[in-house]
């Protein structure tokens, strides 16, 4: 099973014991840069905000070491955890700084992961035509690649563009390819990112019926992968959401049982 809260507890004793212990790095097979991204994304899958300081830390880190490959693309994972914990503005500026740092021609994996996350940031920003563009050319490369990780990211960006720019059909087709790749390679966020942004579209597409159906799928998931406390949270939402507009006003009660609504509700926008 999935215990992200137990984990974290874990990575923060390793971080907080660090540089006491002779030779670190040999003993875990991994530097501090690593241990702290590790320990952020433990900390986003268990909906703990401290997600934000831990990257920071990484991301202050790799620049002392001169890793600017390494940096940028930390950078890219804290530009997106700014901007969900509402800070849009230094969000962007902190993906502009990734693209500059990658500017000379880095790995390849580097910069298609960089360029997919500046894709989300372009979506978020409601920026869906530059968006778009930016996810297309991150498929291409991840196809080269052969990273359906990258792949997957990308896809279901692109499908969140192509639904606002009124292209439903292709935007249903994208987002079932992303949450078909998500739940193939067991990504506990890609599967919950796949599910959210899937029903999100479907309402948007006006098949709010088809949407509730993929709703209990989508929660199962979320538990089976851990994330119920994040993603889970954010489907229900959204399910009751659909469900009220519906008139099912029972389930609509239903799906917010035992859900901290104050948590919730800032967040259902931005998780995607």
């Amino acid at each position: 099973g999935f215990a992200f809260e137990a984990a974290l507890a874990q990575y923060r004793r390793a971080i907080a014991s660090w540089e006491r212990i002779e030779d670190p790095d040999a003993l875990a097979g991994f530097d501090r840069i690593e241990l702290l991204s590790r320990a952020a994304a433990v900390a986003w899958l268990a909906g703990d905000l401290a997600q934000v300081p831990l990257l920071r830390e990484a991301v202050a880190a790799a620049d002392r070491e001169g890793d600017a490959s390494r940096g940028a693309v930390l950078r890219g994972r804290l530009g997106y955890a700014l901007w969900v914990t509402g800070s849009p503005v230094e969000a962007r500026g902190v993906y502009e700084e990734g693209r500059a740092l990658l500017s000379p021609g880095p790995p390849p994996p580097d910069r298609a992961w960089l360029l997919a996350r500046f894709a989300q940031a372009l979506m978020l920003d409601g920026q869906c035509g530059a968006s778009q563009q930016a996810c297309e050319a991150a498929i291409s490369m991840a196809h080269g690649l052969g990273d359906r990780r990258i792949e997957g990211h990308a896809l279901n960006t692109l499908a969140c563009d192509l639904v606002d720019l009124g292209h439903g059909a292709n935007a249903v087709a994208a987002i079932e390819r992303s949450r078909s790749i998500a739940v193939d390679l067991g990504d506990p966020d890609a599967v919950g990112r796949a599910y959210h942004n899937e029903t999100e579209i479907l309402g948007i597409a006006g098949l709010d019926h088809r949407a509730l159906e993929l709703v209990e799928e989508g929660i199962n998931r979320t538990a089976a992968t851990g994330t119920t406390m994040v993603w889970g949270s954010i489907i229900r939402f959204h399910a009751a959401a659909l469900a009220y507009d519906l008139g099912r006003w029972a389930d609509a009660a239903g799906y917010l049982e035992g859900q901290d609504l104050g948590d919730i509700d800032p967040l259902t926008e931005a998780y995607t």
